[in-house]
């Protein structure tokens, strides 16, 4: 796949989740990660269109992917934190959330 028509895929599948479809950029996502996989921009991505689409479990396993990538954005905490509280692991959400805050005010100083 040419580096145009996955940057067409992904900005579509960007739409899609604006406009209230975050089922359909995970397909499209799902799609483009099987056509070229371990992307970090499509994991993050995926799993940002997980969480919209109410499917905690999936958007934990793709944050877990991209760790094991080597992905260490700091939001990737934040999102980890939001899947963690929408599978009802409140006190993991809590912590995730604790750490990402304490990351972010270390950067800020």
């Amino acid at each position: 796949m040419r580096s145009e028509e996955r940057q067409a895929m992904s900005l579509l599948a960007h739409l899609l989740m604006q406009n209230g479809l975050a089922a359909k950029s995970v397909a499209l996502l799902e799609g483009l990660d099987v056509v070229q996989p371990n992307q970090p921009p499509t994991l993050r991505a995926l799993a940002v269109a997980q969480l919209r689409s109410s499917q905690p479990a999936e958007a934990l396993q793709t944050l877990d992917r991209l760790a094991l990538l080597g992905d260490t954005l700091p939001v990737l905490g934040l999102l980890r934190a939001q899947g963690l509280l929408a599978a009802g692991r409140k006190e993991e959400a809590q912590i995730e959330m604790a750490q990402f805050l304490a990351r972010r005010l270390e950067n800020e100083t």
